[in-house]
């Protein structure tokens, strides 16, 4: 009997890398990577957080830090340090006064606003006699020119006291409201220790 040879097999083909496993690799990387960020960034957020102190009390937010210090207060009693016009009311919901402070230097903004029953002019007159010869009477002129430059409407019966100079500013504006004046006070920039 004759026998017939056998063919040879053909090679098995070479194993395909599996693309899943490939895929859960990258995956894998990737994630451990955002984990890393997220673990450094919780130290660094709780080494900060241990050296800042926040502290508030009703309308007052202090935050001390190493660096410096930031305080914001709304309707404190006369931070502007400016001169208040006899008899007028104040606007305790529209006062504030934001400072930052680092290495015995301050700074800072603090506006008040007050309403009074008296003309515009009796206020500009008892501010004339009551404010130091540093600050000068804005007019409409020097409103209107400001106004073009930043884009504003400016009321032409609005004027203002100011005195710009030196390391900050001053300034006393007034706003005729039909026969009483509302009046606003705004001091800005360096600050004397204390």
């Amino acid at each position: 009997m004759a026998t017939t040879p056998i063919a040879p097999r053909p090679p098995a083909p070479a194993p395909r890398p599996h693309t899943n496993t490939v895929l859960l690799w990258i995956l894998g990387i990737v994630g451990g990577g955002i984990l890393l960020l997220v673990v450094c960034g919780l130290v660094v957020a709780g080494m900060v957080l241990r050296h800042v102190r926040v502290d508030h009390a009703g309308d007052n937010v202090a935050i001390e830090t190493p660096a410096g210090a930031l305080r914001i207060s709304k309707g404190d009693a006369h931070s502007t340090g400016l001169p208040e016009y006899p008899g007028a009311v104040a606007s305790k919901d529209q006062s504030a006064d934001i400072e930052v402070s680092s290495n015995n230097k301050r700074a800072g903004v603090a506006i008040e606003k007050f309403h009074t029953s008296d003309s515009r002019d009796v206020v500009v007159a008892w501010y004339r006699k009551h404010l130091s010869p540093s600050f000068r009477l804005e007019t409409n002129e020097t409103a209107k020119a400001v106004a073009r430059k930043w884009d504003t409407d400016v009321d032409p019966d609005d004027i203002a006291f100011v005195d710009d100079r030196d390391d900050g500013a001053r300034v006393i504006a007034l706003k005729a409201v039909g026969a009483s004046t509302d009046i606003v006070l705004v001091r800005a920039g360096k600050q004397e220790p204390q």
